[in-house]
């Protein structure tokens, strides 16, 4: 997608990429490479999405883990 919107995109200001998907909140450094892997491809912004919208307990629990970082 990276390299179609470069070959096509016409004005010369920067874009973000967004991508979006779901991290293990208890394994960070799986959670890293996933992450790691999108940053690699072009990504620059990640939003970690749930759509299946499990119980609030649950996206909570998600919510209080330790926010992940990449270097």
């Amino acid at each position: 997608m990276k390299t179609f919107i470069e070959e096509h995109f016409t004005k010369t200001t920067p874009f973000d990429i967004v991508q979006e998907r779901v991290t293990p909140g208890d394994d960070l450094e799986q959670a890293r490479n996933i992450v790691r892997t999108y940053a690699g491809a072009g990504a620059t912004w990640w939003t970690e999405s749930r759509w299946s919208f499990p119980p609030i307990a649950e996206l909570r629990q998600r919510i209080q883990q330790v926010p992940l970082r990449i270097e």
